[in-house]
């Protein structure tokens, strides 16, 4: 015991930038959990799009969807969500992609008043399926 407040006290940077590394990890492991939705990586959300007909909803700037997006893939806005009958989307796989993975799970608890029940988002976003060397669509 008296090892380690030694090497704290010696160390106090390190331990202080672990201590912040740690809560950011454990926060992005409770985001989508607590936001109602679940991650998939991009090699599952390509099995779900084929095996479950999931449907991808891509709710970044319309910009950026036209550079590229997933194949299939519909663009909506956050804005336009509220507006949105998702009622039609209920039951099967729905699964939401941000830039980078970050912005797609603040939605969920939005989506589930909705009504949506199999809510997921891609983990790591448009970012993570471009490096997983998957197409995008350009239009």
């Amino acid at each position: 015991m008296q090892n380690a407040l030694i090497f704290v006290t010696h160390h106090w940077l390190l331990v202080a930038i672990f201590i912040i590394l740690l809560v950011a990890l454990l926060w992005l492991e409770t985001q989508g959990k607590v936001s109602g939705m679940s991650r998939v990586s991009p090699q599952l959300a390509v099995t779900m799009i084929n095996r479950q007909d999931a449907t991808v909803f891509d709710i970044r700037d319309k910009s950026l969807y036209q550079q590229g997006h997933i194949a299939g893939a519909q663009h909506l806005s956050i804005e336009q969500l509220e507006t949105k009958n998702m009622s039609k989307y209920a039951e099967k796989p729905v699964i939401f992609v941000c830039g980078n993975g970050a912005n797609a799970p603040k939605i969920g608890n939005q989506l589930k008043k909705l009504g949506l029940a199999n809510i997921f988002f891609l983990q790591g976003g448009i970012t993570a399926w471009q490096g997983a060397n998957l197409p995008l669509i350009k239009k």
